[in-house]
């Protein structure tokens, strides 16, 4: 496979395809277009769990937990700078 064909398949996986996507005409609305499958929805929350998943163990076994010690510190530091306003 060349890497123009390649590339053509990365490219068409990041497209939002709704269902039905051929058979629509451009006068409905958008209530009326399919919303995207449970299977699609459901594979951004596993991407978005395995990435979060990754970071956590890369931080803990390369960094000693660094960047999450400096995360949870600046989010504590928005949130109490954000709540003294109350």
């Amino acid at each position: 496979m060349n890497p123009a064909a390649i590339f053509h398949v990365i490219k068409g996986n990041f497209k939002r395809q709704d269902v039905g996507e051929g058979r629509r005409s451009t006068s409905e609305s958008l209530w009326q277009q399919q919303p995207l499958s449970c299977d699609s929805l459901a594979m951004r929350y596993v991407i978005v769990i395995a990435a979060v998943t990754f970071f956590l163990i890369w931080d803990g076994l390369y960094n000693q937990g660094r960047y999450l010690d400096y995360t949870v510190r600046e989010i504590t530091r928005v949130v109490n700078y954000a709540t003294s306003f109350v």
